[in-house]
């Protein structure tokens, strides 16, 4: 990706933008009757993505009717637009590229976040097995640790135990 967003959006991010701009372009491309337009809110003509949505699944060019009319002098004039739109099987196919593309770019995304997940679950799998290893040696060097212990007391008690028997055969060939 050219921007350096393959880390920051997500495939679920994606899908879920792609639906909304769907969902707009649905909206403006057939507005609730009723509805009025002076409050702010975008149109077919001043919404940016309109065309390139139009163009993505609409099949049709944006926001261009069949037919121009001029009905700013007594003579009306009808223009045809064919010029402009695209052929419908060339539009048709356009549109299926263009959805083919954002297909793709999904699939690859969600195939991004599940290498990413599998990488994660492996990095967490040998943090575990390392803290296992580390805490069987701290166990194994805590059981050494004892042994000496156990063994330099024994020694000592010999020690003394012997000076003892030294001290006290030394008493009895005094007396």
């Amino acid at each position: 990706m050219e921007q350096g967003l393959q880390d920051r959006v997500t495939a679920a991010f994606v899908k879920k933008k792609w639906e909304n701009l769907k969902q707009k372009y649905k909206d403006l491309k057939c507005p609730a009757t009723g509805v009025s337009t002076e409050d702010g809110e975008p149109t077919a003509a001043s919404w940016k993505w309109y065309r390139a949505m139009d163009e993505a699944i609409g099949c049709r060019p944006s926001i261009a009717p069949p037919a121009l009319i001029a009905s700013s002098g007594p003579d009306v004039a009808v223009a045809s637009t064919s010029s402009v739109s695209p052929a419908p099987d060339t539009a048709r196919a356009s549109r299926k590229r263009t959805q083919k593309s954002v297909e793709n770019l999904i699939k690859e995304m969600e195939e991004r976040e599940m290498t990413r997940e599998q990488e994660a679950v492996e990095r967490e799998e040998k943090r575990w097995r390392e803290m296992e290893v580390k805490e069987e040696r701290r166990e194994r060097d805590r059981q050494e640790r004892e042994e000496r212990r156990h063994a330099e007391d024994r020694e000592r008690e010999e020690r003394t135990h012997n000076r003892i028997l030294g001290k006290h055969a030394l008493y009895e060939l005094d007396n």
